[in-house]
């Protein structure tokens, strides 16, 4: 029989290949992928990036701000010219009195500027906030960022779909749409990542996955 102590190499080792992963997936997830199938999204356990994003206004707003310490699902977005974006900013909306009996908020971040998260605030009257993540730095910390290839590129500009940085130069770049929620301590507890923009989460799923959440942490705030 093999007993290991606290000073035992092979603890040693196993402690630094958990270490040495968990940078890994840090270092990862900050590339932007060659595609939307090949992002390395941060995993479960992971701390919320300190991120600095820009507000309907266009002022810069932090995202602890903005999480407040509160239970928050993070929704990664194309745009508002995304006809299945809107459908899911819709969804969400219909969803936010659950989500609020829960105690759950929703932040929406996409590349958009400013002025369009205004206009699509005003269109479909959302009552959660949305960030502006222009340069793709929360795309990019979250590890849902990809660069276009040139044919999607090129349909794009066909339907005069342009994308810009907060320079106004032009970006290649999009995050998959992701929704992360995140407890009251700042760590993600589930992850819902899908590279077909198509395809997202249904709110049936985020509400279970919600009150999963706020179990979970309910639980914690009581145990010895």
């Amino acid at each position: 029989m093999i007993v290991l102590t606290a000073k035992s190499p092979l603890l040693i080792v196993s402690a630094m290949v958990v270490l040495i992963s968990a940078a890994q997936s840090v270092i990862a997830a900050q590339k932007v992928a060659e595609s939307a199938t090949r992002v390395c999204p941060l995993l479960v356990g992971s701390e919320v990036p300190k991120l600095e994003l820009r507000d309907l206004q266009g002022e810069a707003k932090t995202l602890a701000a903005e999480l407040d310490g509160k239970p928050t699902a993070i929704v990664f977005y194309r745009g508002g010219w995304c006809p299945f974006c809107n459908l899911q900013l819709g969804q969400l909306q219909q969803a936010l009195p659950q989500l609020r009996e829960l105690g759950v908020q929703v932040v929406g971040i996409t590349p958009d500027p400013p002025g369009a998260l205004r206009a699509v605030t005003s269109k479909f009257e959302l009552e959660y906030s949305l960030l502006s993540d222009s340069d793709m730095a929360a795309a990019k910390a979250f590890g849902v960022a990809y660069r276009l290839d040139d044919e999607t590129i090129a349909r794009y500009q066909q339907y005069e779909i342009f994308m810009q940085d907060s320079a106004g130069n032009p970006r290649y770049q999009l995050p998959v749409p992701a929704v992360f929620l995140v407890n009251s301590a700042g760590l993600i507890e589930f992850s819902y990542v899908n590279p077909d923009p198509r395809v997202r989460i249904e709110p049936e799923l985020l509400l279970v996955a919600a009150r999963g959440v706020v179990r979970r942490g309910a639980e914690n705030s009581v145990a010895p």
